[in-house]
């Protein structure tokens, strides 16, 4: 699904259409280089997996390939704020980590890209508490997000991803790949015709 999602991404972001063999090329160089203690074998997955993939994920997105992220909230909250040198970078690195979390999928953007910005505040201990009474949106909701993300940051201190990760892989379905000259059911040849009369 990976590959599938990166080529999908270029085309919507009309970044040019990836090469077959470079995308290709660089997710067997990624499972090799970061993932070899995971997987013992060769990515098996070629180009016309992610072709085919990629009509399964444009049904699951209903075909809507417009997202809205936290990042243009944000950067306009931070001008608003007048402080866009110190708190910016932390709170963009905030929404980043967000997406490892499923308050993209909860929570609407501009109330993750709030979240961002209030614990970016706390951390470096900006006083922002005349800005945010200011708002009229719901804290608990903007504090619920908080809590999701730091509790990401705490599974990260205790995550050890070498130990954990084959666990993982082991309870995940595995993905079927016919190997060339065989059909996809039983991997048998199907007759062609029926009974003639």
């Amino acid at each position: 699904m990976g590959p599938t999602c990166v080529f999908l991404a270029s085309k919507v972001e009309e970044f040019g259409v990836i090469s077959n063999s470079r995308l290709i090329t660089a997710c067997q160089t990624v499972i090799k280089n970061k993932f070899s203690y995971a997987f013992n074998q060769e990515f098996p997955y070629r180009i016309n997996h992610v072709l085919e993939c990629e009509f399964y994920l444009l049904e699951m997105m209903d075909c809507c390939l417009v997202v809205y992220h936290p990042y243009r909230p944000l950067t306009s909250y931070v001008q608003d704020m007048g402080q866009e040198d110190t708190v910016l970078p932390l709170a963009w690195r905030i929404v980043n980590d967000s997406y490892r979390t499923d308050v993209c999928l909860l929570y609407p953007p501009f109330m993750i890209a709030l979240a961002a910005l209030h614990m970016a505040c706390v951390i470096l201990q900006k006083d922002a508490k005349h800005w945010f009474a200011e708002l009229s949106v719901d804290m608990e909701k903007m504090l619920e997000i908080t809590r999701v993300i730091l509790r990401l940051y705490d599974l990260w201190k205790q995550y050890d991803e070498r130990k954990e990760i084959l666990s993982l892989l082991s309870k995940m379905p595995k993905a079927r790949v016919a190997q060339p000259g065989q059909s996809s059911s039983d991997g048998k040849q199907g007759s062609q015709g029926g009974s003639q009369k």
